[in-house]
Formats: structure tokens, sequence, C-alpha cells
């Protein structure tokens, strides 16, 4: 029975009591008229009573879920009915100082509903161009978990201005790359375009993760702990979210071992739980010349999507996915061509967003750089500014001295890769040692590490299959590739 005037918190009791039954077919009729206004309009009035019971006796509403017999013009017509009992209610709340708002998970379902209808839009109108990878009927699975974790109306309203800004250029763009750009955007991370997601990690987590991610690294580059503990170091302050972690500058001769501490960084932290892939930029030559800074610009940032063969950056195409935590980008040889500067300014600046330019367009607020962890190599750094302590671009870089390996250092790390390496050959630690001093003792001093390291899997092969053994000179001095892994 309900009663006939709301003017105490017992009165409205009653009315919750008795209204229970018709909520069931009234959110059923939020979904009938087509307008999004309208529904959202009728979802507010509905889910004010189930907020306020919330508020008032600390606890959730039973949904019932009872079919009505009755047509859509007679359930309209209780609707009405009930919605002036909920303005009566509405009266009482703003007495009793309670705050009502439209429910967390009816703005999660209107969304939902909204950004599903888009998506169908764009893909029907690829004319059966593009066959989607997620079902036309739902939205990608990184994207509805997006919309499950934001938990405030900003949030939600952030999604809705984003995705619906990117489909509705999917259905009005008509062009080559349109396939491209829905595949792109159905897998994309929302981790790239919506900062509320991303998640610092906190003291006990580093803690484990450099504990484990540092005996990796030490493993796969020995006679390097100082530098590997600086690395990790470095990597959990950015996990942590601490901005003021400059990217480290390796520095030294050629053969100390620093394009393979990139490598091994990628391995070391994805054996700490973090899935990282390893990108490695060349900054000095390309196809035997000097690599302008457009062109190493598009390779890692890729081009404009409206123009035809373009396409995605390299490193986009690891940060994009949803189970990639961190991509290690190597920009190998940074002193090779001291006119790419101002590109590596922009690279290495922490306060500006680091935009892949074929996803600008559909995400022009994406950033890519709390995923991206660069690092740097040169033999020379004098032209890098490490001359001038206000130089701009040094400022940004934390310089890291590879001294040069000794000979029974470079024993020790060439037995280790070979049996990471060339672990088919199923040799013990003592024989890779034993391989590894024979290849050291009969190469030239200035050997590099590349020719030692084919070098001892030669030998290798040779003590499974000694009738192949033969004597080949060693490659004379300007057929040498340069010292290095």
């Amino acid at each position: 029975m309900m009663p006939s005037k709301i003017d105490s918190l017992e009165d409205l009791q009653k009315l919750l009591s008795a209204a229970s039954r018709f909520f069931d077919s009234l959110c059923k009729l939020v979904n009938k008229p087509r307008d999004l206004a309208v529904r959202k309009k009728i979802a507010q009035d509905i889910s004010f009573l189930a907020d306020l019971y919330d508020s008032i006796f600390g606890d959730e509403i039973t949904w019932k879920y009872i079919q009505s017999d009755q047509g859509t013009e007679n359930l309209y017509r209780e609707y009405c009915t009930m919605k002036e009992w909920a303005q009566a209610g509405a009266g009482l709340a703003r007495r009793e100082h309670i705050v009502i708002e439209i429910p967390i998970w009816t703005q999660r379902e209107l969304l939902v509903e909204k950004l599903v209808k888009q998506r169908e839009e764009a893909i029907n109108a690829r004319s059966k161009r593009y066959l989607p990878t997620h079902s036309a009927w739902e939205l990608p699975p990184a994207f509805a978990e997006a919309i499950e974790i934001a938990d405030t109306s900003a949030q939600l309203g952030e999604i809705d201005r984003i995705l619906s800004h990117a489909y509705r250029l999917l259905t009005d763009t008509q062009d080559e790359n349109s396939s491209q750009s829905f595949r792109l955007i159905d897998d994309l991370d929302p981790v790239l375009i919506f900062p509320f997601l991303r998640r610092r990690i906190n003291l006990a987590e580093v803690k484990r993760i450099t504990t484990i991610a540092l005996e990796r690294l030490e493993g796969e580059c020995p006679c390097r702990t100082n530098i590997a503990r600086e690395l990790i170091a470095f990597c959990a302050r950015r996990l942590m979210g601490d901005s003021t972690a400059t990217y480290p500058l390796w520095h030294g001769p050629p053969g100390a071992g620093k394009s393979h501490m990139g490598r091994s960084l990628a391995i070391a932290l994805s054996a700490a739980g973090y899935r990282t892939e390893f990108l490695h930029v060349g900054m000095g030559i390309s196809a035997g010349r000097n690599a302008p800074a457009d062109e190493i610009k598009f390779q890692i940032l890729g081009s404009d999507s409206r123009y035809g063969n373009s396409s995605p950056g390299a490193l986009c195409g690891y940060a994009a996915k949803a189970d990639v935590r961190i991509v290690v980008v190597l920009l190998d040889e940074v002193d090779k061509s001291l006119s790419l500067k101002p590109l590596l300014m922009n690279f290495l600046d922490p306060d500006q967003p680091l935009v892949d330019t074929y996803l600008q367009r559909f995400f022009p607020t994406h950033d890519m750089r709390h995923k991206t962890y660069f690092c740097l190599s040169a033999n020379d750094i004098s032209g890098l500014g490490a001359d001038s302590e206000d130089d701009p671009l040094w400022t940004r870089m934390n310089p890291v001295y590879f001294s040069p390996y000794t000979r029974e250092e470079i024993i020790t790390v060439a037995s280790r890769v070979a049996a990471s390496k060339l672990s088919l050959y199923c040799f013990r630690e003592e024989e890779w040692r034993k391989l590894a001093t024979d290849a050291v003792d009969n190469m030239p001093d200035n050997a590099s590490f590349r020719l030692l390291m084919g070098q001892i899997g030669r030998l290798a092969f040779m003590r499974h299959f000694p009738y192949l053994e033969t004597t080949i000179p060693a490659a004379p001095a300007a057929s040498r590739q340069r010292i290095g892994f």
C-alpha cells in the first residue's frame, strides 16, 4: 500500500517497498526510446529510487526481474505515476541533505550501449571490407574493461568523448587506410588515451621487481653489476611515476656491450612479470648515409593517416598492445649524426607527450611516454653537450660509462652469451668457457664481438662434427665490422 504523502522516512520506505515491482519493467522501458538523451533522463528518474534507498538505509535494492504483461502504453502511464512519487521523494532527499546522482553502473550501461552502436555503424560503413577482430555487437575487451574501471562520471565522460570522436572519424572516412585504422583502434591499449587507467606500483612491488630483474640482468650481462643496478633503479623509478628519472646515455668504446645491455634489459623486465619489448633504432647510418631526422621520426612515430601507404610507427606497434607494459627503445650511435639533436630533444623531454603521428588523428591526446623507456648509446659524447652543463640535451640524459672488457671479462661474457644463444649444442658451463678461451686466443685483439661469437659457434659445431673441420684464415682488417653486440 503506497502512502498518501511523503513527509517522513517511514513513508519513503513504504514507497520503496511498493515501487520495487516496477523496477524491472521500467528498466526495460529505458531501452525503448531511440534517443539517447531521453533514455538518460528516464534512467535518471528510475535509478533515483535505488540510489536513495542505498543512501538512507545502507542497503541495495534487489532488482526483481518480473515479466510485465502490460502494454507499453499502460507501462508508461504507470511510469509517469512513479515519476511523481520520485519527485516527491527527491524533495524529501533535499530536505534531508541527501545527494542523489544517477548510479555509476547505469552510466556505464548507457555508455556501452552508445559506443557499441557507434562501432557497429563504423563497421557497416566499411562495406564489409573490414572483418572486426571482436564481435560487432560488443566493445573490444580492453575498452569494456576501461569502462568498468572508471568510477566517476567525469572519467566516463572522457571515455565517451574520446571514443565517440574516433568512431565518427571511422564512419565518415573512406580511404585505403580505414581498415588498418579500425584494426589499430580495436586492439589499442586504453592506457595510452585515458590517464586515469595508469597505475603506479607501490614500494612492495618495487622490491619484488627490482630483485628479480636485477638478478636476471646480471646473469645476462656479467661484469656490469653497477651499470645493471643503475639501470634497474631507473626503470623502477619510472614505474613508480617518477618523471625526474632521466634517460641513460651509455657511452664507451665499441664492443663494451651497450647494445647487448638494451636487449638484456627487456628480457630482465619480462622475467619480473612486466612484458617488455625491445626496439633498436640506428641513429647514425641508414643505407650507407646519415639518416635524416624525418626518416628516423617516421620510423619511430609513423606518418599521417590521411596519406596513402601511411602506417603507425614502430614504437606504436609495440606500445599499442594491451599486454605490453614497457617498450625499451635503444637509440644507437646518437653521436654519429649530430643533426638529430632537435629530434632527440623531442624524444627525451619528460613534459612533452610522445605521440604517434598516425594515431594522433583519432586520439589527439594519447601519450606513449609512460610506456617508453629510451636508452641512448654513443662512442664519443663530446658533441652531445658534455662540455656544457647547461646544454638542454645533456640535462635530459644520465651518462653511464661502459669501460672496455678485460681478457677474462671477454671470456666470461662470451661464454655466457654463447651458452644462451647456442644452447642447441648442449655443452656444460666449463666447456663453453673452454671454447670461448680458444676463440679469444685465436682472434686478433681488435676483433669484434660478433666475429668472436661466430668463432665460438664454429668451434662448437666442429666439436660435434670434427670431420668438417678446416682451417679458415682470419678476415682482413678492412672487411671487419665495427666492434659491438
